[in-house]
């Protein structure tokens, strides 16, 4: 079984891949525009975000964890007092789950902005902003599409921070208390991989029969 499963988002991405070999996206306003129409529902929302709460230097205080990329299943819940994770290899009924503590005590409540590398955002900005007039000259951009490459490039030289407020973010929901179980193929298929990649090699020597 490989380490991860091809759900929606692989399915978005390649609408997206599909829809950009067919309509030409010169501007940032274009692309969100391709991107909005390749992908169904309906209700579908692109939006250009300029900037991202930096949640690694938020944690950065606390107490690691280490081997966490090779378990499929995780839970995290308070048991008493005690912040909990709880864990397991495989979504199998059999296997039950593993408890450690965390310690949230470093944690910073105070949330930043990802700041970029400025150097080279720098960088790449002053070049497309040089390269702007010989784009207008060349007609690969129509006057009105140069106009918002000049206002998008601007805009990068001043950092914002996120629309969303940490305040606004909704709680976690519950852990279930009942175990959600798989549909039965998906199940016997999971069984039947678990149990190729458990069994023990075993390496022998056949001796080769000696004709008189």
């Amino acid at each position: 079984m490989v380490g991860h499963t091809h759900e929606d988002i692989d399915q978005m991405f390649s609408k997206f891949s599909q829809a950009l070999h067919h309509k030409s996206a010169p501007t940032v306003g274009k692309l969100l525009e391709v991107l909005k129409a390749a992908y169904r529902p309906e209700n579908s929302h692109s939006e250009l975000l300029r900037s991202v709460w930096d949640f690694r230097a938020m944690f950065s205080g606390c107490d690691a964890l280490r081997g966490h990329s090779i378990p499929h299943i995780f839970k995290i819940y308070m048991k008493g007092s005690q912040l909990t994770l709880a864990y397991k290899d495989w979504p199998l009924p059999d296997e039950m789950y593993r408890e450690i503590p965390m310690n949230l005590t470093g944690m910073n409540p105070h949330l930043s902005v990802v700041r970029p590398l400025c150097t080279t955002i720098e960088d790449i900005t002053r070049s497309m902003y040089r390269d702007l007039p010989k784009w207008k000259e060349s007609a690969r951009l129509k006057p009105s599409e140069i106009d918002d490459w000049g206002r998008y490039l601007q805009s990068l030289s001043t950092t914002v921070d996120p629309e969303v407020d940490f305040k606004d973010f909704e709680n976690f929901n519950a852990a279930p208390t009942e175990e959600r179980r798989l549909p039965e193929n998906l199940l016997a298929a999971l069984q039947k991989s678990h149990r190729k990649i458990s069994r023990k090699s075993q390496v022998s020597v056949q001796r080769k029969r000696r004709t008189q």
